[in-house]
């Protein structure tokens, strides 16, 4: 899967929280972090890019304040996921194992290819999902089994294993939820989402049992394409260029994704563009050298702002216009009042 779909993602995060804690009069400050990545591709190697509508649908279920309302209309303007016949989106209705295949299939890019006949008893080619249940068998995102069981619902653990498979996703460490303990077959792949900033999990659980609904699976997928929707501080690469000085201006937009307001910003970045490194910060005297001086962020909010590699942190200059793909990694540390 690593090959063939590691540059479907808009972003990557690998998310690590740290601790650092001082008493101040009115809160407490605790210090946070974490690591991503985002891309700009200019030449459709994103595919769900190239198939941006941006005329969004209304859904009668879905309020203009529901809390998964960016995400949704994020995969329906991208033709990922779409809505029933009577107008709703079905936010309560569970996923089966059939539509979880042909969302899955539709977002990699694979459901007109031409896939093996997955031997399931249960798939004749003249099941509405064939096509889809094929190719994510042969991909190895489901498993070959005597039956698929098409209409039976998926659970959240599930979900993990799936997801992780389908887009490669990298186990980093481990987050204490009550109720995923290690040893059991899909510890590493929730931890994995957890890990990244795709999952937060409920009261400390994760209820990996538990049948996962349109809403939430809309809401796993979407954080894995796009680094605005997962947790913690996010960014994403706006626009790239060299200045006659020879430093390299960066515009990126920073997306507080967390339920705190945050400040004492700072980061370490890098660019790559066609997997070669173009410029990257000097952290010899720190370890997190740009710094947003008074920026503050409050949950929710985003900031478009510039920062500048220096000619001694470019290694290299290039046509940007004429590059394939500019992958942009950041890290990025904060600090938070917890009242």
């Amino acid at each position: 899967m690593k090959r063939r779909f590691q540059f479907l993602l808009v972003g990557l995060l690998i998310f690590a929280l740290v601790g650092s804690f001082a008493n101040v009069s009115e809160a407490t400050v605790a210090s946070g972090g974490n690591e991503g990545s985002s891309k700009i591709v200019q030449s459709g190697v994103v595919k769900v890019q190239n198939q941006l509508n941006r005329s969004t649908t209304k859904f009668s279920d879905i309020s203009k304040d529901y809390w998964a309302k960016e995400e949704i209309e994020y995969l329906v303007q991208h033709g990922i996921i779409k809505g029933y016949p009577n107008g709703t989106f079905g936010i309560r209705n569970k996923v089966t194992r059939s539509q979880a295949a042909i969302i899955l299939a539709r977002t990699l890019g694979i459901d007109k290819e031409f896939s093996p006949n997955p031997g399931f008893k249960d798939i004749p080619t003249t099941d509405p999902a064939y096509k889809e249940i094929a190719a994510v068998t042969k991909y190895g995102i489901f498993q070959k089994s005597t039956n698929f069981n098409p209409g039976g619902y998926l659970t959240r653990a599930q979900m993990a294993k799936i997801m992780t498979v389908a887009f490669d996703l990298k186990y980093t460490y481990a987050t204490n939820f009550k109720d995923v303990e290690r040893g059991k077959w899909y510890y590493h792949y929730v931890q994995s989402l957890a890990g990244m900033g795709i999952t937060t999990g409920n009261n400390g659980k994760f209820m990996p049992n538990n049948h996962i609904d349109r809403t939430q699976f809309a809401v796993f997928l979407a954080r894995i394409l796009e680094d605005r929707f997962k947790v913690g501080l996010q960014a994403s690469l706006e626009d790239a260029k060299f200045l006659s000085d020879g430093r390299l201006q960066m515009t990126v937009t920073l997306y507080n994704n967390t339920s705190n307001k945050i400040f004492d910003i700072r980061g370490k970045y890098s660019l790559h563009v066609d997997n070669a490194v173009i410029a990257q910060s000097d952290i010899s005297k720190q370890t997190h050298p740009v710094s947003y001086g008074s920026l503050t962020l409050l949950p929710g909010q985003q900031k478009k702002l510039t920062f500048n590699f220096s000619s001694r942190e470019v290694k290299k200059k290039v046509d940007l216009n004429k590059a394939q793909e500019l992958f942009f990694a950041y890290e990025h540390t904060w600090k938070y009042y917890v009242k």
